[in-house]
């Protein structure tokens, strides 16, 4: 979540209880993970909504015994991930360390970097990103200003939109999550990137 690792989420020491995580956009999800504390979910599900109001069922899990559940081969296409705890593994609530989402931006984009956007479209790839991170974005962003910030809240560039293609080098950024932050006068898009 902060991709920290120290930091953690409690529930509330009764269940269901859930947390779900604003990718920005939606997204092909392909694997989620989980590092929880002692106090995990024994029972839980992984679901996906293109609202944070409508959840499809991505995976069940049962009886879990482990504090690092890597999920992966999923198939969901969604802006929000939740886990759904359903019953736990200790008397106390659900901890969770880091609840990781990995896939690829926009659907077909990852395929076909050329298909056309929608007129307010603005798309981060690859998503978790290597050394270079970029966005592609409608023409209605041109002349817009874009941002790359980490998650303290600190602006690291801002830069004018001059192409429908922007690209950020990230070789000397420290692996995490950052937000680019796309404006002009009419909207804003916020996306959220994680450096590998």
């Amino acid at each position: 979540m902060d991709a920290k690792g120290t930091t953690r989420l409690s529930s509330a020491y009764s269940y269901p209880q859930w947390i779900y995580v604003d990718l920005g956009a939606t997204y092909n999800v392909n694997r989620v993970k989980i590092t929880w504390e002692a106090a995990m979910a024994k029972n839980y599900y992984l679901e996906g909504s293109t609202n944070a109001s409508t959840w499809t069922n991505i995976k069940t899990i049962t009886n879990n015994t482990s504090l690092v559940n890597d999920h992966t081969g999923l198939s969901a296409s969604a802006r929000y991930i939740r886990m759904y705890g359903t019953a736990r593994a200790t008397a106390y609530g659900y901890s969770i360390y880091e609840l990781e989402v990995y896939g690829t931006a926009g659907g077909r984009m990852a395929e076909n970097q050329d298909e056309p956007l929608s007129e307010a479209s603005a798309v981060a790839y690859p998503n978790p990103a290597g050394n270079n991170v970029t966005v592609k974005l409608a023409p209605s962003w041109l002349g817009g200003k874009i941002s790359l910030i980490n998650m303290a809240g600190e602006t690291i560039t801002r830069e004018d939109i001059l192409s429908t293609e922007h690209t950020f080098d990230l070789t000397s950024k420290s692996t995490g999550l950052y937000l680019i932050n796309v404006t002009n006068s009419n909207q804003r898009r916020l996306l959220r990137i994680l450096k590998k």
